[in-house]
């Protein structure tokens, strides 16, 4: 909890200095460009923070886990910028009052970005969900052939092993392949004994 208010504190000081430095720096940046300046400003400091955290309690990659999880709101922070930015017009334009009209259309805006992020979370629960099972039955078939056959067994180990390896050099993520194998890929038990007698 600490963390999370000193981290936003700081972001959103650092975003206000910003936003103020911009102003008194040169007249001739509007409006817009000081509200995104100052977004971007509030969004790395926000998130790095945040992603720092977790590559490194999940030993991690920083690079990688601030992509999987926050490159893609980068979006959202611009258009918070761009709603500011028209809320202000509207307010010197039509005044406080008629601008107060844009809140309904900022709250929907509100509550798609979070639908948005509870199907995605959604969706990633799914996905472990489905490689949980994979691995689960995997292991079955690995116990199987186990009680059946130590040597293929061991080879089954030894293979898990290098395919694990080989996947944490090429930094892939725990996730399964999403779609259907080609055919290239696809395996075939019967080709394999043939070619292997």
């Amino acid at each position: 909890m600490l963390f999370n208010v000193a981290n936003i504190s700081i972001a959103i000081v650092a975003c206000g200095a910003v936003f103020s430095w911009s102003y008194l720096i040169s007249h001739g940046i509007g409006l817009l460009m000081r509200l995104t300046f100052a977004s971007i400003v509030y969004f790395v400091l926000n998130t790095f923070a945040v992603t720092a955290i977790i590559s490194l309690t999940e030993s991690k990659s920083f690079m990688r886990v601030w992509r999987e999880c926050y490159l893609w709101v980068f979006p959202f922070f611009f258009m918070g910028a761009g709603l500011a930015w028209g809320f202000h017009r509207m307010a010197l334009r039509f005044g406080w009052q008629a601008a107060m009209m844009a809140l309904p259309g900022i709250y929907l805006v509100y509550t798609a970005y979070h639908f948005y992020l509870g199907r995605l979370q959604n969706e990633t629960e799914h996905a472990q969900n489905i490689a949980a099972l994979h691995l689960r039955t995997i292991e079955a078939l690995v116990l199987a052939i186990d009680a059946r056959d130590q040597t293929t067994h061991d080879h089954l180990q030894r293979v898990h092993v290098y395919v694990t390896e080989i996947a944490k050099e090429l930094d892939l993520s725990d996730l399964s392949k999403p779609g259907k194998l080609t055919p290239e890929e696809f395996f075939r038990p019967a080709a394999i004994s043939v070619n292997a007698q």
